[in-house]
């Protein structure tokens, strides 16, 4: 059996392409299949893709209508047959040793779900993207940190997954553009047995603006904020599925608030353009109301900080506003008193 198959959706990635297939054809591993699915590009990715087809016969290569990454990987899915899976976007790209550093740490931990690092790309710049701890959890324990967004990044590029998992209970990504990997992570957490955590950084992951996550289009952002309601309603249609719902209600429940968070955010820090944030905000208030009725254990976070954010968020946009200058002003300060100290110091 391979040991590897590794996914990757290519969405008009003509300017980044080559150097991700190079960071993968050359891995130091071997023995393994590289799954392209061309999601209907209109520029010169479909070019760049017979190219390397024509290097390495390890290639698989399938195209199919713009329909989104997520489903672009279940196509790759439904034909792999490595025994574990790792995804890979078209343009971002690996550590040369990164897969044998995977299949390493999965065979001698026995893991159905490896996490790993990554850094961020921009303009030749690299910062931390993903900050992973070391760690191994069964599925109680990581399935907690999961939806209480602790220790476990919500990308799927961060995971080295075993296939046989997924086939077993039937995972996919569901048709979201936004946070599909979200709950595709959340899917496989729920049902893995054991889930370990590598702390080294073996992915880079490049800042682009035509990515889905940065466009600033007013029905991309409004899809986002659908997107994300339809992320809630799925993940709590996938725990009561496997009859763990009310055990995690609490954990659930903060899932959601930390989802409704990132979109008040989104459409009150984010957005500047005035009609977009009106827009936006009415949507927020007017559908995320069909998730929040399920939310039993809200008053359990009644004293939480968060819950209190997003009262400030909803009802005084403004002060928040003020609020978050205010912090960011005393916590500069505070970092360049520190840095102050230590010059002198030195």
């Amino acid at each position: 059996m391979l040991k590897f198959s590794v996914i990757v959706p290519i969405y008009n990635a003509e300017n980044y392409l080559s150097q991700c297939l190079t960071s993968i054809i050359e891995q130091s591993l071997k023995d393994i299949e590289i799954i392209l699915v061309n999601d209907g590009s209109t520029d010169n990715s479909v070019a760049i893709i017979h190219q390397f087809i024509q290097k390495d016969k390890r290639i698989l290569f399938e195209t199919q209508d713009n329909s989104g990454p997520g489903i672009a990987r279940n196509v790759g899915l439904k034909i792999a047959q490595g025994k574990y899976i790792a995804f890979v976007d078209g343009d971002d790209y690996l550590a040369l040793n990164c897969l044998e550093k995977l299949y390493h740490a999965l065979e001698k931990k026995q893991a159905d779900i490896l996490c790993f690092g990554a850094f961020g790309v921009r303009n030749k710049e690299y910062t931390v993207r993903v900050a992973s701890p070391e760690l191994s959890q069964n599925s109680t324990q990581a399935l907690i940190s999961y939806l209480q967004y602790q220790h476990y990044a919500t990308s799927c590029w961060t995971k080295a997954i075993r296939r046989d998992l997924l086939l077993k209970n039937k995972i996919v990504f569901e048709n979201f553009l936004y946070a599909e990997d979200t709950l595709f992570c959340l899917w496989a957490f729920a049902y893995a047995k054991n889930i370990v955590s590598i702390s080294e950084k073996l992915y880079y992951y490049r800042y682009t603006q035509d990515s889905t996550t940065l466009s600033r289009d007013l029905n991309t952002l409004l899809r986002k904020i659908k997107d994300g309601i339809g992320v809630c309603q799925k993940a709590e249609q996938i725990l009561y599925s496997k009859g763990v719902l009310t055990q995690y209600q609490k954990n659930f429940t903060y899932f959601c608030l930390m989802m409704k968070r990132t979109l008040l955010l989104d459409a009150t820090l984010f957005e500047k353009d005035v009609s977009k944030k009106k827009a936006m905000r009415n949507y927020i208030f007017e559908n995320f109301g069909r998730v929040q009725k399920n939310f039993h254990m809200l008053m359990d976070f009644s004293k939480q900080p968060l819950t209190t954010e997003i009262i400030l968020l909803e009802r005084c946009p403004t002060l928040y506003k003020l609020l978050a200058v205010f912090m960011h002003y005393i916590t500069f300060k505070k970092v360049f008193k520190e840095a102050f100290h230590m010059i002198q110091a030195k």
